[in-house]
């Protein structure tokens, strides 16, 4: 193993650094075309009707689009030296419905570290995260927690 690889003592002290802390918010406007792709994923054979505004009509989205944004974009504009990662663990509560036009607050905290240590792969960093997700009139949409695991 490349010693440039391996986690030292200070990014484990950065990372402890940021516990509890607010690390990234962000605002997302759901649009038509989220709903047209996630539709899209969802059922790759059904013929979408492209002429839909989805935007003039008050649909509920599917709580799916919101895991979908999460999966691996919830800590965006985050400079942790991660070198190489495993996706942990996932839980989402979702609490008001997601509709189109919405304007989504996230903010995602780092909530705890853990770290291992492994003579082939040298220090493990298990990254807990929470995400708080509300609405514009701040009514929270979702509550998402979550790890990652770094080596």
């Amino acid at each position: 193993m490349v010693g440039a690889n391996k986690y030292n003592e200070s990014d484990v002290s950065n990372f402890k650094k940021k516990i509890n802390s607010v690390i990234s918010t962000y605002e997302i406007r759901i649009d038509n075309s989220m709903v047209q792709r996630l539709l899209k994923a969802i059922n790759p054979e059904e013929d979408l009707q492209a002429g839909i505004d989805y935007e003039k009509q008050r649909i509920k989205i599917p709580d799916e689009l919101c895991m979908s944004m999460m999966a691996y974009g919830f800590i965006p504009g985050v400079t942790f030296p991660v070198r190489r990662g495993l996706d942990g663990w996932h839980e989402y509560n979702f609490y008001t419905p997601l509709y189109i036009n919405d304007i989504l607050t996230v903010n995602c905290k780092l909530t705890d570290i853990k770290e291992k240590n492994s003579e082939r792969y040298g220090t493990i960093l298990f990254l807990e995260f929470e995400t708080l997700i509300k609405n514009q009139i701040n009514a929270t949409v979702c509550v998402h927690k979550g790890a990652m695991i770094l080596y």
